[in-house]
Protein backbone atom coordinates (compact mmCIF):
# COMPACT_ATOMS: atom_id res chain seq x y z
CA UNK A 1 0.00 0.00 0.00
CA UNK A 2 2.57 2.72 1.49
CA UNK A 3 4.31 1.17 -2.23
CA UNK A 4 1.86 2.30 -4.44
CA UNK A 5 1.18 5.60 -2.83
CA UNK A 6 4.89 6.54 -3.32
CA UNK A 7 5.01 5.08 -6.70
CA UNK A 8 1.27 7.24 -7.29
CA UNK A 9 3.49 10.87 -5.92
CA UNK A 10 6.51 10.38 -7.84
CA UNK A 11 5.26 9.41 -10.93
CA UNK A 12 3.01 13.00 -11.09
CA UNK A 13 6.22 14.45 -10.79
CA UNK A 14 7.42 12.75 -14.01
CA UNK A 15 9.88 10.76 -15.47
CA UNK A 16 13.42 9.91 -13.77
CA UNK A 17 15.33 12.55 -16.32
CA UNK A 18 12.54 15.24 -15.05
CA UNK A 19 13.52 14.42 -11.48
CA UNK A 20 15.86 16.84 -9.84
CA UNK A 21 15.74 16.48 -5.72
CA UNK A 22 17.85 13.96 -4.75
CA UNK A 23 15.16 12.16 -2.36
CA UNK A 24 13.34 11.84 -5.63
CA UNK A 25 15.29 10.48 -6.95
CA UNK A 26 16.25 8.34 -4.14
CA UNK A 27 12.51 6.82 -3.99
CA UNK A 28 12.14 6.29 -7.48
CA UNK A 29 15.34 3.56 -6.58
CA UNK A 30 13.61 2.45 -3.29
CA UNK A 31 10.10 2.13 -5.55
CA UNK A 32 12.04 0.48 -8.63
CA UNK A 33 13.71 -2.28 -6.12
CA UNK A 34 10.45 -2.82 -4.36
CA UNK A 35 8.52 -3.50 -7.70
CA UNK A 36 11.88 -5.38 -8.51
CA UNK A 37 12.37 -3.54 -11.83
CA UNK A 38 16.26 -3.74 -11.78
CA UNK A 39 16.65 -1.72 -15.03
CA UNK A 40 14.96 1.33 -13.47
CA UNK A 41 16.81 0.75 -10.26
CA UNK A 42 20.08 0.96 -11.59
CA UNK A 43 18.98 4.22 -13.57
CA UNK A 44 18.22 5.43 -10.77
CA UNK A 45 21.44 4.50 -8.97
CA UNK A 46 23.85 6.06 -11.39
CA UNK A 47 21.99 9.64 -11.11
CA UNK A 48 22.24 9.02 -7.28
CA UNK A 49 26.18 8.82 -8.44
CA UNK A 50 26.83 11.19 -10.72
CA UNK A 51 23.89 13.45 -11.06
CA UNK A 52 24.52 16.06 -14.20
CA UNK A 53 24.62 19.41 -11.89
CA UNK A 54 26.18 17.78 -8.96
CA UNK A 55 28.89 14.55 -8.47
CA UNK A 56 27.77 12.38 -5.99
CA UNK A 57 30.19 9.97 -5.23
CA UNK A 58 30.77 7.58 -2.31
CA UNK A 59 32.63 9.30 0.49
CA UNK A 60 34.09 7.70 3.56
CA UNK A 61 34.66 9.26 6.57
CA UNK A 62 38.01 7.40 9.28
CA UNK A 63 38.25 8.77 12.71
CA UNK A 64 41.03 7.32 13.89
CA UNK A 65 42.05 7.99 17.91
CA UNK A 66 45.42 5.69 17.57
CA UNK A 67 47.76 7.08 20.44
CA UNK A 68 49.99 7.59 17.54
CA UNK A 69 47.90 9.32 14.97
CA UNK A 70 44.28 10.98 16.35
CA UNK A 71 43.12 12.18 12.69
CA UNK A 72 40.65 12.28 10.43
CA UNK A 73 40.43 10.83 6.91
CA UNK A 74 38.07 11.76 4.01
CA UNK A 75 38.10 10.51 1.21
CA UNK A 76 36.15 9.90 -2.36
CA UNK A 77 35.74 6.93 -4.45
CA UNK A 78 34.70 7.67 -8.43
CA UNK A 79 32.67 4.74 -9.96
CA UNK A 80 35.30 3.17 -11.06
CA UNK A 81 37.03 2.04 -7.82
CA UNK A 82 39.47 4.98 -8.43
CA UNK A 83 40.67 7.22 -5.00
CA UNK A 84 39.15 11.10 -6.52
CA UNK A 85 39.99 13.05 -3.81
CA UNK A 86 41.41 12.48 0.15
CA UNK A 87 42.13 14.80 3.10
CA UNK A 88 43.59 13.89 6.25
CA UNK A 89 43.35 16.44 9.17
CA UNK A 90 45.22 15.93 12.38
CA UNK A 91 42.62 16.24 15.13
CA UNK A 92 43.57 19.67 15.98
CA UNK A 93 42.83 20.98 12.63
CA UNK A 94 39.11 20.26 13.20
CA UNK A 95 37.32 23.77 14.30
CA UNK A 96 33.61 21.84 15.05
CA UNK A 97 31.10 19.43 14.19
CA UNK A 98 27.97 20.87 13.92
CA UNK A 99 24.29 18.93 13.60
CA UNK A 100 21.97 19.77 10.59
CA UNK A 101 18.86 20.43 12.13
CA UNK A 102 16.94 19.15 8.63
CA UNK A 103 18.18 16.02 8.48
CA UNK A 104 18.71 14.06 11.58
CA UNK A 105 21.55 11.93 9.58
CA UNK A 106 23.84 15.10 8.33
CA UNK A 107 26.66 16.92 10.20
CA UNK A 108 28.78 20.31 8.77
CA UNK A 109 32.86 19.22 9.36
CA UNK A 110 34.46 22.58 9.79
CA UNK A 111 38.32 22.36 9.48
CA UNK A 112 41.48 24.87 10.03
CA UNK A 113 43.60 23.88 7.11
CA UNK A 114 40.88 23.63 4.32
CA UNK A 115 39.09 26.46 2.65
CA UNK A 116 35.86 23.96 1.80
CA UNK A 117 34.08 22.54 5.18
CA UNK A 118 32.04 19.44 4.72
CA UNK A 119 28.25 18.68 5.03
CA UNK A 120 28.31 14.87 5.70
CA UNK A 121 25.05 12.77 5.29
CA UNK A 122 25.16 9.65 6.91
CA UNK A 123 23.09 6.81 5.78
CA UNK A 124 21.50 6.84 9.45
CA UNK A 125 21.14 9.04 12.79
CA UNK A 126 23.33 6.06 14.19
CA UNK A 127 26.11 6.73 12.29
CA UNK A 128 25.57 10.88 12.68
CA UNK A 129 25.57 9.59 16.55
CA UNK A 130 28.91 7.39 16.61
CA UNK A 131 30.41 10.72 14.37
CA UNK A 132 29.47 12.60 17.18
CA UNK A 133 31.12 10.35 19.95
CA UNK A 134 34.38 9.71 17.77
CA UNK A 135 34.91 13.60 17.95
CA UNK A 136 34.01 14.14 21.60
CA UNK A 137 36.88 11.46 22.71
CA UNK A 138 39.12 13.31 20.07
CA UNK A 139 38.60 16.74 21.52
CA UNK A 140 39.09 14.59 24.96
CA UNK A 141 42.34 13.13 23.91
CA UNK A 142 43.56 16.22 22.62
CA UNK A 143 43.10 18.58 25.63
CA UNK A 144 45.26 16.16 27.61
CA UNK A 145 48.14 16.03 24.94
CA UNK A 146 48.11 20.02 25.30
CA UNK A 147 47.64 20.11 28.76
Amino acid sequence: MVGLKLNNLIGKKGSLQNLTDYWDVATFFEISVLAQDYSKAIQAAEVLILEPTKVFVPSYLQVNQDEDSKNVHVYNVCRKGKLQHEWLFPAHHIKGVSLYKRDVRAVFLYVTENADDFHIFFSSETQRQLLQKSRQKLKAAIQRLMS
